[in-house]
């Protein structure tokens, strides 16, 4: 399972997905990031596929550019500016 995993398809498409989606992005296509965050949620959550989630190395192909996790600790540091920026009302100092 875990080479299947490792050599499909799903991993650079969830990487791709979160590398180039912007918080406007989300909202037009909710629908589908919920899918992925969904996909991404029992990875991380399966004790045999949680690894997913980290650096997996650039044995296996496709090649992993950037992990899951960091992709979504930057999207986590994104949308927390954007909620400060709404707390504040300073949309346009960020």
């Amino acid at each position: 399972m875990k080479n299947l995993i490792l050599e499909s398809s799903l991993l650079p498409i969830l990487e791709s997905a979160m590398r180039s989606c912007s918080l406007l992005e989300i909202t037009k296509e909710i629908k589908l990031y919920n899918a992925y965050l969904d996909i991404i949620k029992e990875l991380a959550l399966s004790p045999h596929l949680s690894f997913t989630m980290i650096d997996i190395g650039d044995e296996f192909v496709p090649e992993q550019k950037q992990s899951i996790s960091s992709l979504l600790s930057k999207l986590t540091d994104l949308s927390k500016i954007f909620v400060t920026c709404l707390k504040t009302g300073n949309i346009g100092a960020a």
